[in-house]
């Protein structure tokens, strides 16, 4: 007699769920007919067991069939069923069908099984009857496999061998070895067995034995059976013995740690004016008509291709709203022309080592402003742990309030051989015009309400090429009252400060012009840049000398 191996075995997952029912038996009271007494009604209670615990069940139970002389329905937490009066047993006798459904932990199980119906017959005790022959002995199959269970590692592959199996055949008390195979017949018949992966087709295993490449795949069970028939791999044989499902149960060590996946970068709406690139590092996600898209394949760049499902360039995120959101506040998020950092926001676009930029990824929260060589400077950027604000321009409407003002001393710029206040690249809020040097303003209509003050040096001179200023005077002079058009200021003395605004002028010379709106010093002032003549000085109280 062979003795099956011993293995210590990994304990095996949770088992399926099965239902209980009570009674597990409809009993109908019948006559020595058959025939049902009386008319009958049975409340039947189910529930669902995984593992030895009660699961209870969801939803109602679902009754799927019943035998055509029964009524079975599902009510107020019962299974009813009901025999009608002198129903015969033909029509009672077989099982009602019911599937009921229990969630666990967001999972789901889905139990079908059946509740038997037979009759308990009624009737007058007879004679005994005369003592009848001893029945044939019972024939019983026993299948044992060389695995009881399939071992798999972490990616889910089955790392068993084949598996091979013996199948005994009981005659009474008498057990033997059932040969397989298709030259051997027992009882008349051929004997073989059959296996199958996940509920697939039935593959023969004529001598017992699954192949290597049968069991090393990823699959989640194993089921093997004995079958039989008069003719050999008959496509419909019958079953004599069926093996307990092999279930699939990990066991291994985690590989090492893989490459660092790329990361969403969510970039607002698409812009056919942008280039999207993916790299390895990064995944470009726009939001396109209400959907959200991404960048099908590793390395590619987008450039004016429009997400659609016919465009092959981009795939459609489904389900991607959340992840979207949540990402616009990662680092270096973007939003629009919004960059999300940490405790920074800026926008995309600034300067980086005195030229026209984007590479935000450059940004030094230590370097708001860029002055460290490789360091990029936003056009705008806010601090919100400091509570500081950085940026090229600000338009308020409403009142300004604010602690204190400081004085920016901006640089002149060289442009076209002049040398210029520059207010976009350099701007501050105060000028000095070097000694002997014609600085020229640019044209107030941009910067209307700025206010500047301009130190002068010796010689110095400040003029516009594009408009003339308007000096305004309150007193008794022959100067029109509206003001008058001249094209040069310049100090008279060593010294001498001039404060302007860029506001709207009257009467003929309207329009944004720069005003003069305070001083210190003896300022004189020329009708043109040629002219070596004061056309009228400047005092500090306002009066004009001619």
């Amino acid at each position: 007699m062979k003795i099956a191996k011993v293995k210590t075995l990994i304990p095996a997952p949770e088992d399926a769920a099965t239902a209980v029912f009570t009674p597990p038996v409809i009993w109908v009271d019948a006559d020595e007919d058959g025939k049902s007494i009386g008319y009958q009604v049975f409340d039947v209670n189910a529930t669902i067991m995984l593992n030895g615990r009660n699961l209870g069940y969801e939803e109602p139970a679902t009754i799927v069939s019943y035998p055509r002389g029964v009524r079975a329905f599902y009510d107020e937490g019962a299974i009813v069923v009901i025999v009608g009066d002198r129903t015969t047993v033909e029509a009672y006798s077989g099982e009602v069908v019911v599937k009921l459904t229990a969630i666990v932990n967001d999972k789901e199980y889905n139990v079908e099984r059946l509740i038997p119906i037979r009759d308990k017959r009624r009737g007058a005790k007879g004679d005994p009857g005369e003592p009848g022959n001893p029945g044939e002995d019972g024939v019983s199959y026993e299948i044992v496999p060389s695995e009881n269970m399939l071992i798999a590692d972490y990616s889910g592959n089955i790392q068993t061998g084949a598996i091979t199996t013996e199948v005994y055949r009981s005659v009474g008390k008498k057990r033997a070895v059932l040969p397989l195979g298709s030259s051997t017949k027992t009882d008349g018949l051929y004997h073989w067995m059959q296996y199958r992966r996940d509920g697939g087709t039935w593959y023969l295993a004529s001598t017992g034995t699954v192949s290597a490449a049968a069991v090393r795949l990823t699959v989640s069970t194993l089921e093997l059976r004995l079958v039989c028939s008069e003719t050999w791999g008959s496509n419909n044989p019958t079953v004599l013995k069926t093996y307990p499902t092999l279930k699939v149960v990990k066991h291994g060590t985690p590989g090492g740690t893989g490459k660092t996946g790329p990361w969403w970068m969510p970039q607002g709406s698409w812009d056919s004016t942008v280039a999207y690139e993916r790299t390895d590092d990064v995944i470009p996600v726009v939001e396109h008509n209400g959907e959200y898209w991404y960048i099908a394949t590793a390395n590619t760049i987008v450039d004016g291709v429009e997400p659609t499902a016919s465009n092959s360039e981009w795939t459609k995120a489904d389900h991607f709203r959340v992840v979207f959101l949540e990402a616009l506040f990662a680092a270096f998020a973007k939003l629009g022309s919004a960059i999300m950092n940490g405790d920074w926001m800026m926008s995309q676009y600034g300067t980086l080592n005195g030229g026209v930029s984007n590479n935000y990824r450059l940004f030094d929260a230590t370097d708001p402003e860029g002055k460290v060589s490789g360091h990029f400077c936003p056009n705008w950027a806010v601090d919100f742990l400091n509570g500081k604000s950085y940026m090229n321009e600000a338009v308020v409407k409403g009142v300004l309030r604010v602690r204190a003002i400081y004085t920016i001393t901006g640089i002149l710029a060289t442009v076209s051989g002049r040398q210029t206040i520059d207010l976009e690249n350099n701007p501050g809020n105060a000028y000095v015009i070097p000694g002997n040097t014609t600085v020229y303003l640019p044209d107030p209509t941009s910067y209307e309400g700025l206010t500047l003050t301009i130190l002068f040096k010796a010689g110095g001179i400040l003029t516009c090429s594009s408009g003339v200023y308007t000096a305004y005077y309150t007193g008794t002079t022959s100067v029109q009252e509206n003001g008058m058009s001249v094209a040069v200021f310049h100090s008279t003395e060593s010294l001498a400060v001039l404060t302007i605004q860029a506001i709207s002028a009257y009467g003929p010379n309207s329009g944004v012009k720069w005003v003069v709106v305070g001083q210190r010093g003896l300022l004189g002032i020329r009708n043109s840049l040629s002219s070596t003549v004061d056309q009228y000085k400047l005092l500090p109280d306002g009066r004009l000398l001619t």
